[in-house]
């Protein structure tokens, strides 16, 4: 996870004058599928939101990372073994969770013409409930805005900056 942050920060933070360089370090380790060591279950199949992208460089073919966030509308990331993370394993105790982005708006990288913008991401949290007599299984735990850079963090260690202060232990 913590290796996840830095890269995380690293990318955000990184200026140059000729524009921005993709990174051969990737925010996670994907070799099993899913984001190793996060807090959400992260397939692959976000490897666009997260602006990872299959691109040449020393006329190689290699996965490189951006930092061109844009998770949209509808994607839905869950915390637990879910059909897409059927091995996933989390370090964390927790309640089951389930998040579902409502509206966002992209990131854009900082040239030397522009500084950066971390775009946001509108989401709803879905908890279980535990409640026996209860119809359904999920309840709406509440509607939450981050940006695109602070979303990502969101999924790494499964709380926001301070700022928010939106930590998944008080679903528990």
């Amino acid at each position: 996870m913590k290796k996840s942050i830095d890269i995380l920060k690293k990318l955000i933070k990184q200026e140059t004058k000729k524009g921005f360089k993709r990174s051969t370090q990737l925010l996670a380790d994907f070799s099993n599928g899913y984001a190793e060591g996060w807090y959400f279950c992260v397939p692959k199949f976000f490897y666009d939101p997260l602006d990872i992208k299959f691109t040449y460089q020393k006329k190689k073919k290699l996965w490189t990372q951006g930092s061109a966030f844009n998770f949209s509308t509808g994607d839905i990331i869950w915390n637990h073994a879910h059909h897409y993370c059927e091995k996933f394993v989390s370090n964390f105790i927790k309640p089951k969770i389930g998040i579902q982005v409502q509206s966002s708006t992209p990131c854009l990288p900082q040239t030397k013409n522009r500084l950066r913008n971390s775009g946001k991401v509108n989401f709803t949290i879905f908890s279980e409930r535990n409640y026996p007599d209860s119809k359904s299984i999920w309840r709406i735990a509440g509607q939450y805005s981050l940006s695109q850079d602070e979303f990502i963090e969101f999924l790494i260690k499964g709380f926001s900056s301070p700022v928010i202060n939106l930590n998944l232990e008080i679903f528990i």
